[in-house]
């Protein structure tokens, strides 16, 4: 018989129980597979001659997705993961679509909400995921179907191993599968077990990062890192490499102190939002949405459901709010090479988790569009290390500028230009930074940005606009405020701060009653007074949970704690 490889052929004896025939053909000129340009080949490989008549078309890609140091590299260039948790959530099957046109519309959600990466929480999805993936430039992260305990030569243990040979046979050729982790926070003498199984399927087949775990609960996590290709972690030790530490002009380097591989911040976010009841509607098949009707139930009890969507708007914002500072701060950290969203979209298990800024269908929730999420989640972002954002007019504005360049390549000549807004869009002043180039990776820039806010209208909001674009020559204007409203297209990002009087008349809130006495505050305001309410924490019922500077992390089932 004949085997063919395209226009390549040899010769090859058939056997009853088969055979294994090896060919090689140069594709030295052949297009490379990425997030940006995901290029597939197809070759046509078949057999003939003698009773033997068969053919079958595979596609591929060509790409190499390693590490060098703390950063991933995709075919020599670094790359940034930009990822969601994928908790196998579908709330109109029940089960895993298999058609490709459901994942490729999922994946394309990510690509528009700034995305290059999905993680699997322990499972695998089918054939069709990623194909789909391969298409629109995904990268994928997989686990086998264990969230479990391991020992050593336990049932577990061969499990892992054959449920991973599996997965490697019939997804391993896909270039969207470039990373596997043995499971999601492991359990029992896994340190035992998930640094072999890393060594054996990387000396099996070395196209796919590995590692031992996704997340770890240990107090040391997580754990010895030196068989691993990557860790996905929440924090190293005590120190966290997500959350509040790092908002506010700062970042999580102290946490990755003597780490020496890719970090990727595990499960980041987790910020709820109030949900907006409408969207019991469009569960039209299996599931019903009784998690959604107990908390409308709720609402109505304690006569508060005709404000639904205002909730769901102001608490969206403000997890919103969140979100971009946490994923700001995994940006400006050193060393951390990504992150894990949880999640980009609401999760309808575990006792629903509200902490997407899509629904449960991954369609927007309505507080926020995908051009201003893409801002801070972006391949290219601007970003200003502001330490915080109320000032007073005795104060200066100041802040480090950098610029985060994950794109295909360095961006030449290009402008970093800072504006400053009034509350009407109006330009207050503005001012660049030399034109230059930006390398890929992280930009930072000597010195800081400095504006005297003495001549700013006080009890006023603004917004900083720092812009990447190409340089040019700005117009002639007699009136700097004037040219700073032109500024060149390119990569926005914004933040918001106020502005207030360095000294405010004793007299200004003479008539206010500042108090945390409820019975003080209701004796002022029924002779028609005004009140600053201020209760204390013990003071409130223990079902009405006390304000916090944050929202409730991913629900109150899991750990009632989280929300107090």
């Amino acid at each position: 018989a004949v085997l063919w490889l395209d226009n390549a052929f040899r010769a090859v004896e058939w056997e009853t129980n088969g055979m294994t025939a090896e060919m090689e053909f140069s594709m030295l000129e052949a297009k490379l597979w990425d997030e940006f340009a995901p290029t597939l080949h197809r070759s046509m490989v078949r057999l003939s001659g003698g009773d033997a008549e068969d053919s079958r078309e595979i596609v591929f890609g060509q790409r190499e997705f390693k590490t060098a140091g703390h950063e991933f590299v995709i075919n020599g260039r670094p790359t940034y993961l930009r990822g969601t948790h994928h908790g196998g959530d579908f709330p109109l099957t029940g089960y895993l679509p298999c058609d490709v046109e459901y994942w490729r519309k999922l994946f394309t959600t990510c690509k528009e909400w700034g995305l290059n990466h999905v993680r699997f929480h322990s499972f695998c999805p089918p054939e069709a995921a990623f194909t789909a993936a391969d298409e629109i430039g995904i990268y994928l992260g997989i686990e086998p179907g264990m969230w479990n305990t391991f020992n050593p030569d336990s049932p577990m243990e061969a499990m892992l191993y054959a449920e991973t040979e599996r997965i490697i046979k019939y997804y391993g050729n896909h270039p969207s599968f470039v990373m596997f982790s043995a499971s999601n926070e492991p359990k029992g003498r896994w340190r035992d077990v998930l640094p072999k199984w890393a060594e054996h399927f990387r000396a099996t087949d070395a196209r796919h990062l590995y590692t031992t775990g996704t997340g770890f609960t240990d107090p040391d996590a997580p754990g010895p890192l030196d068989r691993v290709d990557f860790t996905a972690v929440q924090r190293f030790g005590s120190r966290q490499v997500r959350g509040v530490s790092g908002w506010f002009g700062g970042d999580y380097s102290r946490a990755l102190s003597g780490v020496n591989v890719p970090v990727v911040a595990h499960e980041l976010g987790q910020w709820v939002a109030y949900p907006d009841f409408d969207v019991i509607k469009k569960f039209t098949d299996y599931a019903r949405p009784g998690n959604y009707e107990i908390f409308r139930d709720s609402a109505a009890a304690n006569g508060v459901l005709e404000y639904h969507k205002e909730f769901a708007l102001a608490s969206g914002r403000f997890q919103l709010a969140c979100y971009k500072e946490e994923i700001e701060a995994n940006l400006r950290t050193p060393g951390l090479a990504g992150f894990q969203l949880l999640d980009l979209h609401d999760y309808t298990g575990q006792g629903t988790a509200l902490v997407g800024l899509l629904n449960p269908f991954w369609e927007p929730k309505g507080y926020v569009k995908a051009d201003e999420w893409r801002q801070f989640c972006s391949p290219i972002v601007p970003l200003a290390r502001l330490t915080k954002r109320l000032f007073t007019t005795e104060e200066k504005f100041e802040m480090k500028i950098e610029v985060i360049n994950n794109g295909i390549e360095p961006l030449t000549n290009s402008l970093v230009r800072c504006r400053i807004e009034d509350a009407s869009g109006n330009s207050v002043t503005w001012g660049e930074l030399p034109p230059g180039t930006l390398a890929l990776g992280r930009n930072v820039f000597d010195g800081k940005v400095r504006v005297d806010l003495s001549t700013f209208a006080a009890l006023g909001k603004y917004r900083l606009v720092v812009t990447v674009g190409p340089a040019f020559t700005p117009p002639q204007t007699k009136n700097k405020r004037d040219a700073g409203q032109r500024v060149p297209t390119g990569f926005t990002n914004t933040w918001n701060f106020w502005v207030y009087p360095a000294k405010v008349s004793e007299s200004a809130g003479k008539n206010v009653l500042v108090t945390s006495s409820w019975s003080e505050a209701e004796k002022k305001l029924a002779s028609d007074g005004k009140v600053l309410f201020l209760p204390r924490n013990a003071d409130l019922d223990w079902s009405s949970p006390p304000l916090d500077n944050v929202p409730v992390f991913w629900n109150r089932l899991m750990s009632p704690g989280w929300s107090r």
